[in-house]
Formats: C-alpha cells, sequence, structure tokens
C-alpha cells in the first residue's frame, strides 16, 4: 500500500466518524415519544424513529427519480451511440 494512503487513513476515519457522532447525539437528544397520527390511527414513537422513517422514504423517493432518469438517459446515449454509427457507416460509401 501506498505511504500516502497510510497517511490520510486517520483523517478519513475521523472524516467518517464524525456524521456518526453527530446522528448518534442527535438521537440521544430526540428519544421522547410524540404522537403520531395518520389517517384514522393514532400512536406513540419516538421522535428520532419518526426522522429516520422520513428521511428513508425522501431517500427511496429520490432513488426512484434517480434511476427512471438515469435509464432515460442510457437509452438516449444507447440511440446517439447506433446514430452515430449509422452516420459513420453512411460517411464511409
Amino acid at each position: 500500500m501506498n505511504d500516502s494512503n497510510n497517511s490520510k487513513f486517520p483523517f478519513k476515519l475521523a472524516l467518517s466518524l464524525i456524521p456518526i457522532v453527530l446522528v448518534v447525539i442527535f438521537a440521544l437528544q430526540n428519544s421522547k415519544n410524540t404522537m403520531v397520527k395518520i389517517f384514522f390511527v393514532e400512536t406513540e414513537a419516538p421522535l428520532i424513529i419518526l426522522f429516520l422513517v422520513c428521511f428513508i422514504i425522501g431517500l427511496l423517493i429520490g432513488l426512484i427519480a434517480f434511476f427512471g432518469t438515469y435509464r432515460t438517459i442510457k437509452r438516449q446515449n444507447k440511440t446517439i451511440e447506433e446514430l452515430n454509427f449509422k452516420i459513420k457507416n453512411l460517411e464511409n460509401k
């Protein structure tokens, strides 16, 4: 392994631990139960669980939107490559 990678390892480790520590602090400060009403259902849940569920739902919606766009762009790039191939074949004739 390269020496420059070894010297950066503690920095990367510390940098990756910062968000984890922040989430743990956030979770500990928001552990009180909160009343949740969804349509006709009423229940209590810790506030951090509600935040995490909302975050995961938002993440899934974002991923679905991203992959839909990604597939469209990939399909368009394939069409562009096919058309470029046809143009080159016509130019060579």
